[in-house]
């Protein structure tokens, strides 16, 4: 009786510990740091790809990067121009001779 009640208490406190390590909330991912810091160690310059092309590149090297599903996810992102810091800040209009060529003058 002792032992069942050590084994089923066991099984409670495994369970309660594996359902806490699920509800552990994770940092934001920053997708410019995660592909600097994965795939920059191999890749110097980033390829034009369409999305579909770059989702199964992404996915190939998972696997092969070992990497986890939310960077993994966070480089896809980064990759399409999804995510804030692949999206180029927009520059001022020059002024002066570029806009006179523009209006046809």
């Amino acid at each position: 009786m002792k032992r069942r009640f050590i084994c089923l208490s066991f099984v409670i406190l495994t369970a309660c510990f594996a359902q806490a390590g699920q509800n552990t909330n994770h940092p934001e991912i920053d997708p410019d740091e995660a592909y600097k810091n994965n795939c920059m160690r191999c890749h110097a310059a980033t390829q034009q790809y369409s999305p579909r092309m770059t989702k199964t590149i992404i996915m190939h090297m998972r696997v092969r990067a070992n990497l986890p599903e939310d960077v993994a996810q966070a480089i896809l992102e980064y990759l399409n121009g999804e995510s804030e810091a692949a999206r180029p800040v927009a520059k001022s209009p020059k002024s002066g001779g570029n806009q006179a060529r523009q209006d046809g003058k």
